[in-house]
């Protein structure tokens, strides 16, 4: 599945995000910036294919409720890599999706930059 394999770049380069919409590239949210990757930019086929590989990893979902509605939100897990959050929906015409990754370990405090004194609150 070629979805996996961007899930595990995404997880390897640290992104917060993976945006996929019909007329771009897939692009990856890193340190808050929005990297294009390389390649073609999508076609509807292309984000439909992509948005039935994420439905089957959450499980083979029924994809009922996203064809009813428009939209679907829900989270799913990839063993030994990563959570995922996944929001898709319609978009002229075809399906598109933004994923986010929650990942198993804790971040630092400090590297988030959170201030000593917001940790020492309860002492």
């Amino acid at each position: 599945m070629e979805f996996e394999k961007i899930l595990e770049k995404a997880v390897n380069l640290q992104a917060s995000d993976i945006f996929i919409v019909s007329g771009r590239p897939i692009c990856l949210k890193i340190n808050g910036r929005l990297i294009l990757e390389d390649g073609d930019p999508l076609h509807p086929t292309d984000t439909n294919a992509f948005v039935q590989d994420i439905y089957q990893l959450a499980g083979q979902r029924d994809m009922e409720h996203l064809e009813a509605t428009g939209d679907d939100d829900f989270a799913f897990a990839m063993v030994g890599l990563s959570r995922f959050r996944a929001n898709i929906y319609k978009q002229r015409g075809s399906y598109a999706a933004i994923i986010r990754i929650i990942r198993f370990e804790i971040p630092n405090p400090t590297t988030l930059g959170i201030p000593s004194i917001s940790l020492n609150w309860a002492t």
